[in-house]
């Protein structure tokens, strides 16, 4: 089962786009194909807006165009093939052919071809290791979510020692005077003040080694980004939520860091603690930055990606090998527009003429079509498709005839030959005159009279008849000379008739006696242990054949029925043999065919020490 394919779109003017509305689209199909006969036709006449539609099958058609019942013309011809894409007839019609493809089209498509698959395969890889870092980075964002919540807790522990030690401070500055007890109080929380600070830094330490880690875990998304749109979306997705995380990781820091500044206030040991949280926090700051930067640098991939899929969708339409489309061409200033370029190359590209014009000594018009071709170092041809008169008697623009221009004489000057013929006293001076030729019957009367005539004419007056009359014999002297060799003894010698000498050597005669006790092993070579033994055989030969009566003998009981071999060409259909275990039977017909052997194809002769035979063989 095939499937139609559709051919659809709007006919309108090349100038100012207006619909032409009532023109008869006519598809025949100019060969037979298992789906479509020849000159089947598809017709489709144009709607008000200038559309049409037709559903084609695959095949190979002409395209004519009707314009109010004119007399249709054919303007191109179309292939649709199973696997074609729907599109408008210009499309079908422009779509290049087998004969478009010259060799260096070839070698770009299986190059582009090649650079395609390998990009899939870059790309499948990349899916692949984009969809692992994916993973990591998920895990590791759940890891900084559970560190955040350590660092909440952490900060909740210093702020609260915090609190208790300026609570302890300013208890310590009412007390001091009143008792040294309370100065070991203050003494005592100055030290929980202390290990609240020894706490804060754990905790910053902690925030530190996370920011690293997510500072590594950036660089390797952003050195292992792929080029394919959507996993270098999701890697940035994950990228945001690290920096995110970062700044929520900043944020408690910053917390902790003011803890430890009203620390600081108190005691020397909890400002000293103080400045490296501070220190620690600009560390965490800088790897915030930079996992923002690789963030950056992920967008510049996906940028770049978006530029491999351009151009890797150039490279799909250089595979397809479509012409692309340059749009309009003015030609008026005779210089042809650049070609489209694909990566910095020139590739094959056709316009449409809107402007006509002259380029390089070819005239183009309206409505033609300008191809360039990268064949040999590329080069612009023409595609005609204009009905104007271009040129009259070599002349362009508005030509003025005249009949010197066309090879046509003035006005009047037949007319003047004419009269001048007519008034010629003897215009046809090379025909006889009357006074030239006989008068009516006067020829048919002297040839009748001639003919009346008794011996008109001698043997002497006729050319060649006395010689040639003296070439022929006198009546009867053939039939004399017949009979007289008919009559004459020995008339013809043996050698005189053809062939006779060699029927009479055929034949027996007591000079010609055959030749008997001939030798049968001198025409026959035995095989497989058989023998004949002279004695034991006769043989005579005539002129057209042999005739032998013999004996075979195996000293130990034959291994085959394969007797031997004639060494010349002889022929016998009816071989009977009586073996010597009493048996009777007939071995196969000698030929030319096989290779004149003597044999038997079946068993019969297996473990047989004798058989006796006669063979009429005839000479072939």
């Amino acid at each position: 089962m095939y499937s139609k394919i559709l051919i659809s779109g709007r006919l309108v003017e090349p100038a100012d786009d207006k619909p032409r509305s009532g023109v008869t689209l006519i598809l025949s199909s100019v060969t037979n194909s298992s789906v479509v006969l020849k000159h089947a036709t598809y017709q489709c006449v144009t709607g008000g807006n200038g559309e049409y539609s037709f559903n084609a099958a695959p095949g190979t058609y002409a395209v004519a165009v009707s314009v109010y019942g004119i007399e249709p013309e054919r303007v191109g011809q179309i292939h649709v093939y199973p696997d074609s894409l729907p599109g408008d007839l210009n499309t079908f019609l422009i779509a290049p052919t087998e004969d478009d493809l010259t060799p260096e089209i070839i070698r770009l498509v299986d190059s582009m071809r090649s650079e395609a698959v390998k990009a899939a395969e870059s790309a499948k890889q990349s899916e692949q290791l984009t969809s692992k870092l994916a993973s990591d980075v998920a895990t590791h964002a759940e890891q900084v979510a559970s560190d955040t919540v350590v660092v909440e807790q952490k900060t909740t522990i210093a702020t609260d020692a915090a609190a208790t030690a300026v609570a302890a401070k300013e208890q310590t500055s009412k007390d001091a005077v009143a008792t040294r007890n309370d100065r070991q109080v203050t003494q005592a929380k100055a030290q929980e003040a202390a290990a609240s600070a020894n706490a804060a830094k754990a905790a910053q330490d902690s925030i530190v080694n996370d920011a690293a880690d997510v500072r590594d875990k950036a660089l390797q998304v952003a050195d292992n980004a792929a080029s394919v749109d959507s996993n270098t979306a999701r890697v940035q997705r994950n990228a945001e939520q690290v920096a995110q995380n970062t700044q929520t990781v900043t944020t408690k820091t910053q917390q902790v860091s003011e803890s430890a500044r009203s620390v600081a206030a108190d005691t020397q040991a909890v400002s000293q603690k103080h400045d490296e949280v501070v220190a620690k926090t600009r560390i965490v700051q800088a790897a915030a930055d930079t996992a923002t930067q690789k963030a950056a640098s992920a967008a510049e991939h996906d940028a770049a990606a978006a530029e491999y899929a351009r151009q890797a969708q150039e490279a799909a339409q250089v595979t397809a090998g479509a012409l692309i489309d340059g749009g309009a061409a003015d030609l008026s200033a005779g210089v042809y527009p650049q070609p489209v370029q694909v990566s910095g190359v020139a590739r094959p590209t056709f316009w449409k003429v809107t402007n006509g014009g002259t380029v390089g000594g070819i005239d183009y018009g309206v409505g033609d079509t300008l191809i360039y071709t990268v064949a040999g170092s590329g080069s612009y041809y023409k595609i005609d498709n204009t009905e104007s008169v271009t040129s009259v008697q070599g002349e362009k623009g508005a030509v003025t005839l005249t009949p010197e221009k066309i090879g046509a004489e003035p006005v009047g000057t037949s007319a003047a030959q004419l009269q001048q013929h007519l008034l010629s006293s003897d215009p046809h001076s090379q025909y006889a005159h009357r006074d030239d030729v006989e008068i009516k019957g006067a020829v048919s009367a002297g040839i009748a009279e001639h003919e009346a005539k008794i011996s008109a004419h001698h043997a002497d007056q006729i050319v060649g008849l006395v010689e040639a009359l003296s070439e022929k014999e006198t009546i009867g002297t053939a039939s004399e000379m017949v009979q007289s060799h008919a009559m004459a003894e020995r008339a013809h010698s043996i050698n005189g008739i053809a062939e006779l000498q060699e029927v009479l050597d055929s034949k027996y005669s007591p000079s010609n006696p055959p030749a008997v006790n001939m030798s049968f092993n001198a025409i026959f070579t035995c095989y497989n242990g058989w023998y004949v033994d002279d004695v034991e055989s006769i043989g005579i030969e005539f002129p057209t054949h042999y005739v032998f009566q013999l004996i075979f003998r195996h000293p130990s009981g034959a291994p085959s029925g394969e007797l031997g071999v004639f060494n010349r060409n002889v022929s016998c259909s009816y071989i009977p043999y009586f073996a010597s275990n009493a048996v009777v039977h007939y071995l196969e017909r000698i030929s030319p065919g096989s290779d004149n052997r003597l044999f038997t194809p079946t068993s019969y002769l297996d473990g047989q020490y004798w058989l006796m035979l006669t063979l009429f063989l005839l000479k072939v």
